[in-house]
């Protein structure tokens, strides 16, 4: 019996894109009734949608449109690319922005082709502002969805989480607005299924009669949104228009940041900072190497590697970082169906032989025929980074009898930031090697680690306006727990250690005061609205959520915010 490391060549294709996220349409595109137009569902194997958030949940009536949904897992800084020095300075650390558009925009470059092509409404695109540069790339074309000729799906709403949690965010178009006496400027919230209320009311962040919020990202940078085309704000200030992003009262993202044009509509939008920047979008022909047996064809364990180092992200989450999953690229599978595992493995030595640590694994099928170019998500449960490195392995299992015309890409990018490795067993690799080192240089194939807050206690707060209100909420409370606001106007920084809280140390610098203290709801949800004096100047407000549990006392992340 021979075994033979063979590589096999696949076409040139652009990657990126996902699939896994949840997302709504319009009541117009064509999977309608099949798919409830009023639900945020997410589609599994074989394209079958699963709703997760439905109008009940909300507390809404039947028929009621929502125009913007968040489920307040967007993370991004509170200045934008449109903002001078705005807060990057992290290396390999870049915002990424997924967006739809709607049937009538047109687009600049990527979304001008899929407009002219096949339909750009069923799509997502995604920006990276890594230096406030912006220009989209395709993300997703129509996945699950129809593309043109018409009628088309129209992507309407997009959020990060697959499965549901309260609180969550949202807007709703102005004929709901009437029926249940708010405005489609209005950002809502549900902290608890059945039951919503008001979180920052549009006049608070500057918008006027008329405006309409159609796309909505909710997170540690407060609120980013978008307005439709006919929203007297978004034509008052062009450079934003309704393809662009506002947050928190202010300019965020310009149209052409977004690689959209002032007057296309931003349809739907999700943010998250930071991504791990070993993801690329431009594919070299696909990578297929394999370990097989010449004699039979079938294909043994074979394993592609990517090796991360963890201090960026302890750096940015300040010690407070979980993996949520990892997206790994395949570019085409076929002939044959194959079942992908992804494991994460935990290192304190970058030695490819070092001991490993498996901390968590997911396995998907790859359907025959399936030609994805795309990042493809492997959710895991939430794994706490706990080593100097993480190991990423994208693994391919024995296939016995499998004839070596069924074949598996890996999606690889043009250019090297770190090395990536093979292994497998039967070919006398039992450790990861470079790929360099065996023949394949410059072969790096393309994984995303999905990294974000490790804090049980979740902290949101909207705009603060002078003579308004400001809005926060903590999440991860025990049902009805006492959920003490603390705020502080030097910052966010090692702050006091506090006796009553068993010694915990706050993240806001002294002197800190506490602001008010609000019992959270049956979910765990604490909201709190505030007015804010109309002689406040602008200055920045650091605010922390903290539960007095003695030596077992919780902190929330830290938000620092400006009084508009």
């Amino acid at each position: 019996m021979i075994q033979k490391l063979i590589c096999l060549v696949a076409g040139m294709m652009l990657a990126g894109g996902a699939f896994g996220q949840t997302q709504g349409i319009d009541p117009l595109s064509p999977e309608v009734p099949a798919f409830d137009p009023s639900d945020l569902s997410i589609h599994g194997t074989g394209c079958m949608w699963t709703a997760v958030w439905t109008l009940a949940d909300l507390g809404l009536p039947p028929g009621s449109n929502v125009d913007a949904f968040s489920d307040g897992a967007d993370v991004f800084p509170a200045a934008g690319p449109i903002t001078p020095g705005w807060p990057i300075g992290v290396t390999q650390r870049f915002v990424l922005a997924l967006f739809s558009v709607d049937r009538q925009s047109e687009g600049l470059g990527a979304v001008a082709t899929q407009s002219s092509g096949n339909g750009a409404s069923s799509d997502i695109f995604a920006v990276e502002f890594v230096t406030g540069a912006g220009g989209a790339f395709q993300w997703s074309d129509a996945k699950c969805l129809t593309p043109n000729p018409p009628p088309q799906s129209d992507i309407d709403s997009l959020c990060w989480i697959s499965k549901k949690k309260f609180p969550v965010f949202f807007s709703v178009d102005a004929a709901t607005g009437a029926t249940i006496g708010v405005g489609p400027d209005d950002i809502l919230v549900a902290t608890a299924p059945g039951t919503w209320g008001l979180f920052i009311p549009g006049f608070m962040l500057g918008l006027v009669p008329g405006d309409n919020i159609d796309a909505l990202a909710v997170g540690s940078g407060g609120v980013a949104y978008s307005l439709d085309e006919t929203s007297p704000t978004a034509l008052a200030i062009p450079i934003i228009g309704s393809g662009g992003i506002f947050a928190n009262g202010g300019l965020w993202a310009s149209s052409l940041d977004c690689g959209l044009k002032a007057t296309d509509d931003m349809n739907a939008l999700m943010i998250g900072d930071p991504w791990e920047s070993h993801y690329g979008t431009q594919a070299i022909p696909g990578l297929g190497i394999m370990c097989v047996n010449t004699q039979t064809g079938s294909t043994y364990e074979t394993s592609v590697w990517r090796r991360f180092e963890t201090a960026q992200w302890i750096n940015s989450f300040g010690g407070q970082a979980i993996v949520s999953g990892v997206r790994v690229g395949a570019e085409l599978v076929e002939l044959y169906d194959f079942d992908v595992e992804v494991r994460l493995w935990g290192a304190d030595d970058p030695n490819p032989s070092s001991p490993r640590t498996l901390l968590a694994g997911n396995t998907q099928t790859y359907s025959a025929g399936m030609s994805l170019g795309s990042m493809v998500m492997h959710p895991f449960d939430d794994v706490p980074i706990q080593h100097d490195y993480l190991w990423v392995e994208m693994r391919i299992p024995d296939s016995p009898g499998l004839p070596n015309d069924g074949r598996f890409f890996w999606a690889a990018t043009d250019s090297e930031s770190e090395p990536s490795f093979f292994s497998s067993p039967a070919c006398s690799y039992q450790d990861p090697v470079d790929l360099d080192s065996i023949g394949f240089p410059q072969s790096s194939v393309m994984m995303t680690v999905v990294v974000r807050n490790q804090w049980d206690l979740q902290h949101i707060q909207g705009a603060l306006v002078a003579g308004g209100q400001g809005s926060m909420a903590a999440v991860g409370a025990d049902p009805f727990e006492l959920v003490h606001f603390v705020y502080s106007l030097s910052g966010i920084g090692a702050g006091p250690c506090v006796p009553i809280l068993g010694g915990l140390c706050l993240d806001v610098v002294n002197p800190v005061q506490l602001l008010t203290s609000q019992s959270a709801n049956a979910e765990g949800v604490a909201l709190v609205q505030l007015p804010v004096s109309s002689n406040v100047p602008p200055i920045p407000v650091a605010t922390q959520a903290v539960l007095a549990r003695g030596a077992a006392s919780l902190k929330s992340n830290p938000v620092l915010g400006t009084v508009q």
